[in-house]
């Protein structure tokens, strides 16, 4: 099934995208809990599995972007410092950390670019901007990250830094596979359900047909 397939393959991904933006673990399972729900909503389940991922992402910004809009973000934020605790499967904290730190507009296009492997044309249709501010902004990001990533191209010492997090998305992906049992299990109870009925009309019918014509036939 395409929704296992993408559970199984997206989101160990989605769950570091989702963190690098909020930087809380819990609510960035949160957010990619949403995000799959809304791409298994009614209307969506036939889309081709090739553009499940970039809906994800896509899912994911917004829900990050949300967060980021409330009001419990806005008076945390006005309240104290942001603090965040980074999971133990980072492989390089104080690289990690110098990621997290850097302000937002350019960790989300560092984000996006490196982690969630978005082109610039793509970046831009998804924050609605113009592809020159993509690239303005990358540039700023990568001569901030210039201290502790060398080279033009920071995929593999930005994955290597985040380390493997297929064991702490385990959990989600179990329960994204638990609700999507569950939602089939209903679905089928639904036109199970109504064939019985149908089932025991027909039935009822006949055995009324041959009442009626024994009692004729007396």
């Amino acid at each position: 099934m395409k929704f296992k397939m993408a559970v199984d393959q997206h989101s160990t991904q989605l769950l570091k995208i989702s963190f690098i933006y909020v930087q809380d673990l819990q609510l960035a399972q949160q957010i990619v809990h949403e995000a799959y729900r809304q791409l298994s909503a009614k209307g969506k389940e036939d889309l081709p599995f090739n553009q499940m991922r970039p809906r994800l992402i896509k899912h994911v910004v917004e829900g990050c972007h949300s967060h980021f809009k409330s009001w419990s973000h806005r008076i945390a934020k006005g309240t104290k410092s942001k603090e965040y605790i980074l999971p133990q499967e980072v492989e390089q904290p104080e690289y990690f950390s110098k990621l997290l730190n850097l302000p937002l507009k350019e960790r989300e296009i560092i984000n996006l670019h490196y982690v969630a492997q978005q082109s610039t044309a793509e970046i831009a249709e998804l924050l609605h901007i113009p592809i020159a501010s993509v690239r303005t902004r990358l540039h700023k990001a990568k001569q901030s990250l210039q201290s502790v990533f060398d080279g033009e191209d920071l995929t593999k010492p930005i994955q290597t830094a985040l380390g493997d997090w297929s064991e702490i998305s385990n959990a989600l992906k179990e329960m994204l596979l638990g609700e999507m049992l569950n939602a089939t299990s209903k679905q089928k109870r639904r036109y199970i359900k109504p064939l019985i009925t149908l089932g025991a009309l027909a039935v009822a019918i006949g055995l009324g047909a041959w009442a009626f014509s024994s009692q004729r036939q007396a």
